[in-house]
């Protein structure tokens, strides 16, 4: 056996003693969840990433923007354009607001 066929054997088996076995892992819809802020308190099933909700849509935001940018240098958002790509980003996922951990206990958890 090579040194590196034992590592891909290693690595998947660190990896099944984290996730269990594949059939055991529940999947989510995403549009029906959204996203949970990766803190530490919430103890239920769902999808988490950095900054939940809030985090995703700054990263999409900043992604439109330098697209837009891309095509045309003199491209600003305005506080009303945000604003309507918030209440399509939240209609996108059926929610009325954003996930976001902001408060003492969150710091708490970093």
């Amino acid at each position: 056996m090579t040194t590196v066929t034992k590592e891909i054997q290693e690595s998947e088996v660190k990896v099944r003693e984290i996730i269990g076995q594949p059939g055991s892992i529940t999947i989510s819809k995403v549009l029906e969840t959204g996203f949970y802020t990766m803190d530490g308190r919430i103890r239920e099933q769902g999808l988490f990433t950095p900054g939940g909700d809030s985090g995703e849509f700054i990263l999409a935001l900043q992604i439109y923007q330098d697209l837009k940018k891309s095509l045309d240098s003199s491209f600003k958002l305005e506080q009303a354009d945000v604003k309507n790509l918030i209440v399509d980003y939240l209609k996108s996922f059926n929610q009325t607001s954003l996930r976001l951990a902001t408060d003492d206990q969150a710091l708490s958890h970093l």
